[in-house]
């Protein structure tokens, strides 16, 4: 069986989109607001909370 290890995403990469900047597909990242357990923070792997807002967005590390 193929084991599966998921990385955060680096600071540097997450500031960027934070401040403003686009993703792989050169689009700004969209914001909403998470309906609960699912949306793991890409920077932290962390869950979102039900409520709170998240950036979707392309990334090509």
């Amino acid at each position: 069986m193929t084991a599966i290890r998921f990385v955060a995403m680096p600071t540097t990469d997450a500031e960027h989109l934070w401040n403003g900047g686009c993703d792989a597909y050169d689009r700004l990242p969209e914001t909403i607001v998470s309906d609960g357990p699912g949306h793991p923070c890409r920077h932290c792997l962390q869950n979102i909370d039900a409520g709170e807002a998240l950036l979707v967005f392309a990334y090509r590390p």
